[in-house]
């Protein structure tokens, strides 16, 4: 399945994007046939390996047409409906491939947070061929204690968006990501699709601020406007975030990271202690706001952007502004 699927993704090039409908109308009917069983989150481990791989095709051909899939504001575009149906029968529910980007990011600051990163350096050796054998072994050894390390925290790890059954975190495209989320955001009905439909909420803005500042970040100025419509269509719905005063911290600068006080012990309540504050994870998101105020040529684009900012600060108690 995977080595069918690169050499379909090969035929998909920016130079004939008309190929992309063809690969992805093959996909739909491929899993037409293979009925894999919608949101399996205890499939077994080669199943789950190939539906990952097969989301992966797919939002990698949406990752590759980002601009063209976002010029339209209000009508998705065929590519996309189409894509949506196949990512609804691959067998992850599509809100677990929606808050993938959030999950990946809080399973990297988690693991920062709890095992911290440690380079052992070896010591200079001479040119004996003994001395280079004990480095080998003493790396080699090393390596296995990493290991065994990590495995042991990674049963830890918590699970706040349920997608620790995934494993290590497949390389999906970000740019495909954000595809899928602006469009179900920004036109609802996307989720009522057959094998689509989700009981976790997909309209809140803290697990798809990623995908918001993905958008916002891009030099083209099509998708950044596209970020900007995703934004307010998040903040049009009905009780998207409310940042209230029993956050645990204020909005921080890099250089004023002041720990909180902790009263629990363990690994997993000090990393969430400092993980779980709502207002600290959409730092990022108003900052990329106000650069896209700053890169937009158009005036019209910037008044958005402004109005955005304000309806971010407004969703944030005046105690904490």
């Amino acid at each position: 399945m995977e080595d069918a699927l690169s050499m379909l993704l090969r035929k998909t090039q920016a130079k004939s994007p008309a190929l992309d409908d063809v690969v992805l109308d093959f996909i739909y009917q491929l899993l037409v046939l293979l009925q894999i069983p919608g949101n399996d989150t205890d499939a077994s481990p080669a199943l789950l390996r190939q539906s990952k791989c097969i989301v992966g095709c797919i939002l990698s051909i949406l990752g590759a047409n980002l601009e063209r899939l976002l010029a339209q504001s209000s009508t998705p575009p065929p590519l996309v409906v189409t894509a949506i149906a196949c990512l609804g029968l691959c067998g992850i529910p599509i809100c677990h491939i929606v808050y993938f980007a959030k999950w990946k990011a809080f399973r990297t600051e988690w693991m920062a947070m709890v095992l911290p990163t440690a380079s052992i350096e070896s010591c200079p050796s001479d040119s004996d061929e003994d001395d280079h054998d004990d480095d080998d072994g003493a790396l080699i050894l090393q390596a296995d204690i990493d290991r065994h390390t990590n495995q042991m925290v990674r049963t830890l790890l918590p699970d706040p968006f349920g997608l620790k059954y995934m494993g290590d975190p497949p390389a999906w495209s970000d740019a495909g990501l954000a595809v899928v989320a602006h469009w179900l955001a920004v036109v609802p009905s996307l989720q009522s699709q057959p094998n689509t439909i989700s009981s976790a909420n997909l309209i809140t803005i803290e697990p798809l601020a990623p995908h918001i500042e993905t958008l916002l970040h891009h030099t083209a100025v099509a998708v950044k406007r596209g970020g900007l419509t995703m934004l307010t269509a998040i903040l049009q719905a009905s009780n998207p975030h409310v940042a209230t005063p029993s956050s645990s911290s204020y909005l921080l600068s890099p250089n004023e990271k002041v720990p909180p006080q902790i009263n629990a012990t363990g690994l997993d309540q000090y990393a969430r202690r400092h993980l779980d504050d709502n207002l600290q994870s959409l730092n990022s998101l108003f900052q990329a706001v106000l650069s896209s105020m700053v890169m937009l040529p158009d005036a019209a684009d910037r008044a958005h952007a402004l109005a955005s900012w304000q309806r971010l600060v407004d969703m944030v108690a005046p105690t904490l502004r």
